[in-house]
């Protein structure tokens, strides 16, 4: 049985434009949209049959649900969305939940009235079998955080890979004594950096403080506190493995403020390189995500489903190390 993406492929046009021709031909050259029908003719896919099972409304437009607005990183990855939104003719929809599980199911009203064809959670706060009873009706897409007890599918990087690499480069360079500034939240992101922090750390033979751990948030403030939490102690630790960029600045303003120089004291390496790690002295060594690569990615994904597309698998995309002068 024929499906969008063989008329798409008869047609030599996107699976999106087999759905616009179905939701909103108006919006689509007369010459592109017979070329569709001839398709789906040839192939014997009925549009009139098929329309009503698309999952899309054909509004032409994608719901974007984030944490907050204030998150550089987040800033670049919607960045990566909408580039490829607008390539195919789509607009973003984003609202932003304070990370509030009703405030998140209030927005998502936005689909079920079909208000929006589709849907792409950054770090959604919503259980599990929310967000698979949402996909099975919608289609839907998570982005660097997901959860992972849900089918859905997702593009992030492999967290327990970065975090892995952040700690075994710090042990490498013979820093021992290694300390965690991480986060509070639940997001899967944390608890496999953190994994892969304690796991580095024992199978190297080094010994692992009570609490190697500080949580709070991914704040510049949050670093510069955590920090100042570590100094007060016992002993002073020789690298920090921080779980962003944000919180690696604030740790190095806390080393600083008390007289240490980083490297020469202490060693700082954070995740994510956003800008920010070429603005400070000493520039951050940071394990980059390619932040706008992973909004692309999840949009083109989002965008297959609502075309029509089944059977897509998640996506883990590279990360990189780059070293600079904080380790």
């Amino acid at each position: 049985m024929p499906t969008i993406r063989d008329v798409a492929a008869e047609a030599g046009v996107s699976t999106a434009t087999v759905s616009r021709v179905l939701n909103t031909p108006e919006k689509v050259s007369r010459k592109t949209v017979n070329k569709v029908n001839e398709a789906a003719e040839k192939l014997g896919y009925s549009l009139v049959t098929n329309r009503s099972a698309q999952y899309g409304a054909g509004t032409q437009r994608i719901l974007v649900v984030l944490p907050d607005f204030r998150n550089s990183f987040m800033s670049d990855v919607i960045s990566g969305l909408n580039d490829t939104a607008l390539k195919n003719d789509y607009t973003l929809m984003v609202a932003a939940t304070n990370s509030m599980v009703e405030r998140e199911r209030e927005i998502m009203r936005i689909l079920h009235n079909r208000q929006a064809d589709g849907v792409i959670f950054l770090s959604s706060v919503l259980p599990a079998e929310e967000i698979q009873s949402i996909a099975e009706r919608f289609p839907a897409v998570q982005c660097c955080e997901y959860a992972d007890t849900a089918e859905t599918i997702h593009v992030s990087v492999d967290n327990y890979a970065v975090g892995q690499q952040a700690t075994e480069y710090l042990l490498q360079r013979g820093y021992g004594d290694i300390v965690m500034l991480s986060s509070a939240n639940r997001f899967i992101s944390t608890r496999l950096r953190e994994k892969a922090f304690t796991d580095a750390l024992k199978a190297a033979g080094e010994s692992v403080r009570e609490k190697p751990i500080y949580r709070a948030s991914y704040s510049f403030e949050s670093g510069f506190i955590g920090m100042q939490s570590f100094l007060q102690g016992e002993r002073m630790p020789r690298a920090v493995f921080a779980i962003s960029d944000n919180v690696a600045a604030g740790a190095i303003r806390a080393i600083q403020s008390r007289g240490l120089s980083v490297p020469g004291d202490i060693a700082v390496i954070g995740v994510d390189n956003i800008k920010l790690c070429t603005q400070l002295t000493p520039q951050i060594t940071t394990v980059a995500q390619p932040r706008e690569q992973i909004g692309s990615t999840a949009m083109q994904l989002l965008l297959n489903r609502i075309g029509g597309a089944h059977g897509q698998s998640s996506i883990y995309l590279p990360h990189e190390l780059i070293v600079r002068e904080s380790t």
